[in-house]
């Protein structure tokens, strides 16, 4: 053991440590000492182990003597039993010196980091505070801060430099330490408590590795094989291992202040991690901005992420060796992401507004191409073409310069697609293409232009033949005076007036054209003067065929259907037209002879127009037939098929002077009748309008001004009718009329006055108290209110305001009703004149106020609001427990006690009782209050 093992003999390899190329990460360091006390492990267990049982082997002699000297087996297995224990306990001990010198190693290769730091205190420490405290990020965390901070605080994160002959200067850091992004915070990986916890647990393997060595007595005896005796380690538990965990723990804690201080470096880059960027960025594009604007932001950004790429990417501490190759990374594409958002805003504005460009220019080509069928379209084409050259052509070129400061841009920052590159190409390329296109549209439009001029003269030779023969065709009625063929003139006038309504037209379209053309419009005074020779043949035979039907329908058709007055107007018309005619044509002889005799026809039909009037008139009824027969001495009464003519051939005539004394008999009776049914349709379609009272359940009459004044106006209409000598015929109609009218006011008016007591008591007998203390108005109330509501209920259901007139006995009811509510209020009255003269103060109380508060004798306090009116200068009564009456007090807050206590209950409802109570004890209580004060005073 000390020749072989005690110096050489190590669980961890300290040079192993030391010499690593690279520093450890967890698992490298794990993997590292896990591999070398497993090695050193193999050696106790193989070597070592081995040869202590050859040293047993080759002296049995040592362990023979145990059993020699005569002792017994047990005495002899009990010696060899403690010579082996003793054994362990000295293999025990030298492996113990092996694990504690491995831990002293171990805690060596992190002491060592401990001496770097050594100068850590005093002015080495007020050195750090200082640049720690000069890492400052602005509130905001802009990319615009000033790195120099953070950089002096980076350089003194590793601490002083140690002296040049320290082993320090020569160790490289222990560990490596990625710094990452986790969502919106930067974090070390491995952490310090996941670091500590690697150490300790690769100091814990150390021990159990070893822990499982078997004592030699296993090797030396095959019955020993496989039990459980092992050689005693050090356990995880004593205290030079935990005082060795806490050194490490404490050089551990000791090396993260360099680099959280160094991270802090990072502060001013938060930003990019949480929305603050995103925010900035999305404020920014919701507003217009110029392209500087633009590159000042991007070229802010782009400067951040080529600052975080310029930082290293690994940083040697002391213990620890910063890896912030994948922060820097992360940070900084984070950067550019912001700053190709803005670029990718950019793109896609350019993509838009070029599009808009082209689809414009497009647009003119399209529509400058066109091939107008029309000189309206020709003219309109050629005015759009000289207006895009000036006009939307001079914009879309101030558009595209616009549009090549923008390409500009987008060279410098983005990356384009083939889309985008063609797009470009294209919306740069139509200020070239564009003007051969107008130039093309032109030439085409000069040519329409000259083909228009030469069919418009055509066009207007044309027309001018036309209207020579339209005036030829008008000359041709000159000789046209035959009434049979009247039919075939029409004929020809309708045709004629079509053409004149083309002829029309066509000047319209002729000037038009002319317009457009810039040519002066042509006049057509021919058609004017063929319009207005034509307009005397086309009332001469227009008003001839019309006559001729018109005769035959007089004379001929249902004599039912006509009507006096219209056939009169038109006899004027028709006569007054050809009268006029007949001066008209004095030297053309033959439509002059057609306008005489049609003329002379309506002369002679002119002469029945009286017995028309008569015999027409739409007031005769069957009785006036009667009478009228009665005067010819014959039945004239007409039927379906009777005509005028028939009429004419029973010499009625001479009888005329009688058929008017009964046609304007009939007049007269007919006016009545008429209005006597006009009344009857107002009403037909009037209801009442009832709304819901409150909370009853039942309903009001509401809105009868208008009924009241049209039934006013009806009754008294009727009235005079009924004393008319004309109403004899239908007189028993118009007095049931009036009796309807004259009920309906009596109900109305009955109506209107049940309901207004109804309201006035209804909310008084609602109250419980108030039934209690009037039980026979209470009872007639009762009645009164069941009526209201049942007849309520049938009117909303039907509520035609004629319709109540046919309701059984609803006037009785009404006024029976009227009735009982008279008695109620006399009753009321009587109650309240009693109450006023048991407590005279109630005479100041108008019956509502009065009936206010004897509707509520359970509740004291409603007598509050009417004390002022009842006692002057008592504004309110102070109330116990909102039952018993203790004080008073005025307006101006002046309380005084009562002497007793009033007590309002047992007066069974009776507020005049009580408050009665009231008014001796306000009288006596000041003068106690008076008198007490006095006393205690002398």
């Amino acid at each position: 053991w000390e020749t072989q093992y005690r110096n050489e003999l190590r669980l961890v390899d300290l040079a192993e440590l030391r010499a690593a190329a690279e520093p450890f990460d967890v698992g490298s360091f794990e993997t590292t000492v896990q591999r070398q006390y497993r090695r050193a492990t193999a050696t106790l267990t193989g070597e070592w182990m081995d040869a202590c049982a050859e040293i047993f082997l080759s002296r049995e002699d040592w362990y023979s003597m145990l059993m020699a000297g005569g002792v017994d087996a047990d005495t002899g297995y009990a010696r060899m039993d403690s010579f082996f224990k003793s054994v362990a306990a000295l293999m025990s001990n030298q492996l113990r010196s092996v694990i504690q010198a491995s831990l002293q190693d171990l805690l060596s290769f992190f002491e060592i980091f401990d001496e770097k730091q050594y100068q850590r205190g005093g002015a080495a420490k007020k050195g750090a505070a200082a640049s720690a405290s000069a890492i400052t990020v602005n509130g905001e965390g802009d990319p615009a801060a000033d790195p120099s901070t953070a950089d002096a605080a980076a350089s003194t994160a590793a601490g002083p430099t140690p002296p040049q002959d320290s082993p320090a200067m020569f160790v490289k850091p222990g560990f490596v330490v990625r710094v990452t992004v986790e969502g919106n915070r930067i974090h070390f990986e491995p952490s310090f408590p996941q670091l500590e916890q690697c150490i300790s647990e690769s100091i814990n393997g150390i021990l159990a590795a070893v822990a499982g060595i078997p004592r030699v007595e296993t090797r030396l005896f095959a019955s020993l094989e496989g039990k459980a005796l092992h050689l005693k380690g050090v356990a995880e538990g004593e205290s030079e291992v935990l005082v060795l965990k806490q050194r490490i723990r404490k050089i551990l804690n000791k090396s993260m202040s360099g680099p959280q201080r160094y991270i802090a470096r990072y502060d001013k880059y938060k930003f990019l991690l949480t929305n603050k960027a995103e925010k900035r960025i999305t404020d920014f594009l919701k507003s217009d901005h110029s392209l500087e604007d633009f590159t000042a932001e991007i070229e802010t950004f782009h400067g951040v992420s080529e600052e975080l790429m310029s930082l290293p990417d690994t940083v040697p501490l002391v213990l620890i060796s910063l890896d912030c190759a994948s922060l820097n990374r992360c940070l900084s594409e984070r950067a550019l992401e912001l700053a190709n958002r803005l670029v990718t805003s950019v793109v896609n504005n350019n993509r838009k507004l070029n599009r808009s460009i082209c689809e414009r220019y497009d647009q003119i080509g399209t529509r400058a191409m066109e091939q107008p069928q029309t000189t309206e379209e020709m003219v309109k084409l050629v005015n759009f073409v000289n207006r895009v050259k000036t006009d939307q052509v001079v914009a879309l070129q101030g558009e595209i310069a616009k549009a090549r400061h923008r390409l500009e841009f987008l060279l410098r920052f983005a990356t384009l697609n083939d889309d985008d590159i063609k797009l470009n190409s294209a919306t740069f390329t139509w200020p070239q293409r564009i003007g051969p296109i107008f130039e093309l549209s032109i030439r085409r439009m000069n040519s329409k232009r000259v083909k228009a001029q030469d069919e418009l003269r055509e066009r207007t030779e044309a027309f001018a033949l036309d209207l020579a023969g339209y005036s030829e065709e008008v000359a041709g009625f000159r000789d046209k005076g035959t009434l049979s063929e009247m039919v075939e003139y029409m004929d020809d006038l309708e045709g004629l007036d079509l053409k004149l309504e083309g002829a029309a037209q066509e000047i319209e379209a002729i000037n038009a054209e002319e317009e457009l053309l810039g040519w002066e419009k042509t006049v057509f005074g021919q058609l004017a003067e063929i319009t207005a020779a034509k307009e005397p043949y086309d009332r001469l035979w227009r008003t001839s065929a019309q006559f001729q039907n018109c005769y035959n329908t007089w004379m001929h058709g249902s004599f039912l259907e006509l009507d006096p007055e219209a056939v009169e107007a038109d006899v004027g018309n028709m006569w007054r037209a050809m009268y006029k005619l007949t001066k008209t044509f004095t030297d053309q002889i033959g439509p002059r002879r057609v306008a005489e005799a049609v003329k002379t026809k309506l002369d002679k039909f002119k002469v029945h127009l009286p017995l028309i009037q008569v015999l027409c008139n739409p007031g005769i009824r069957p009785r006036h037939w009667e009478q009228m027969s009665d005067v010819v001495g014959l039945d004239i009464r007409p039927n379906d098929d009777s005509s005028l003519n028939m009429m004419l051939e029973m010499n009625l005539a001479q009888h005329l002077d009688r058929f008017e004394e009964v046609s304007q008999a009939a007049s007269k009776e007919f006016s009545l009748e008429a209005a006597l049914h006009k009344m009857q349709a107002e009403w037909e379609g009037l209801d009442f309008v009832f709304v819901p009272y409150r909370e009853t359940g039942t309903h009001i009459l509401s809105g009868v001004d208008d009924a009241q004044t049209m039934l006013d106006d009806h009754i008294v209409k009727t009235q005079t009718m009924r004393g008319s000598p004309f109403v004899k015929p239908f007189e028993g109609e118009v007095r049931s009329w009036e009796s309807k009218l004259i009920l309906l006011q009596d109900i109305l008016d009955a109506w209107l006055g049940v309901q207004a007591t109804w309201l006035y008591l209804e909310p008084i007998f609602s109250s419980e108290d108030i039934m209690a203390q009037m039980p026979e108005e209470g009872r007639k109330f009762g009645i009164v209110d069941r009526t209201w509501r049942d007849a309520m209920a049938v009117c909303v259901a039907a509520p035609s305001a004629l319709g109540v007139t046919a309701m059984p006995n609803m006037l009785d009811r009404l006024q029976e009703s009227n009735l009982l509510l008279e008695q109620i209020q006399k009753g009321l009255n009587s109650y309240l004149e009693k109450k006023r003269l048991y407590f005279p103060r109630f005479f100041f109380l108008s019956n509502d106020e009065m009936l206010e508060i004897l509707s509520e004798t359970k509740d004291p306090t409603r007598v509050q609001p009417h004390l002022k009116k009842c006692f002057d200068g008592i504004a309110r009564l102070d109330f116990r427990n909102g039952t018993d009456i203790v004080g008073m007090q005025s307006g101006e807050g002046e309380a005084v006690p009562f002497v007793k206590a009033i007590y309002p209950h047992p007066s069974n409802g009776a507020a005049e009782k009580w408050l009665l109570q009231c008014a001796e004890t306000m009288r006596d209580s000041p003068r106690h209050v008076t008198s007490h004060r006095s006393n205690a005073s002398a």
